[in-house]
C-alpha cells in the first residue's frame, strides 16, 4: 500500500493511503477516503487522541511513543471475471 505521512499538531503524525484527503481546523481533523467518505473524525491535543466518529471497518493503529496514527484502510481491488 502506498502511503503518505502527514505532520499534525503537537508532535502528532498520521500515515494513511496516498489517495486519502486530510482536512483540519486547528486540532480537529477529518480524513476522507478515495470515495470522499469520512474514514475518521478526530481531535488531538498535546498528549491525547480522541475519535469523534469513524466509519465501520476502520483499520486504526497507534504508536504512542512517536505519536503516530496509522490508518491501514485501502481501496478494494476487483479482479475482472
Amino acid at each position: 500500500m502506498e502511503t503518505v505521512f502527514h505532520e499534525l499538531k503537537d508532535g502528532w503524525n498520521l500515515v494513511a493511503h496516498i489517495n486519502c484527503k486530510l482536512y483540519s481546523n486547528d486540532n480537529e481533523f477529518v480524513l476522507l477516503d478515495w470515495d470522499n467518505d469520512i474514514l475518521i473524525q478526530f481531535t488531538i491535543n498535546d498528549d491525547s487522541f480522541e475519535s469523534n466518529s469513524s466509519s465501520w471497518g476502520l483499520k486504526l493503529r497507534f504508536n504512542y511513543n512517536s505519536k503516530t496514527i496509522y490508518i491501514d484502510n485501502e481501496p478494494e481491488e476487483f479482479e475482472d471475471e
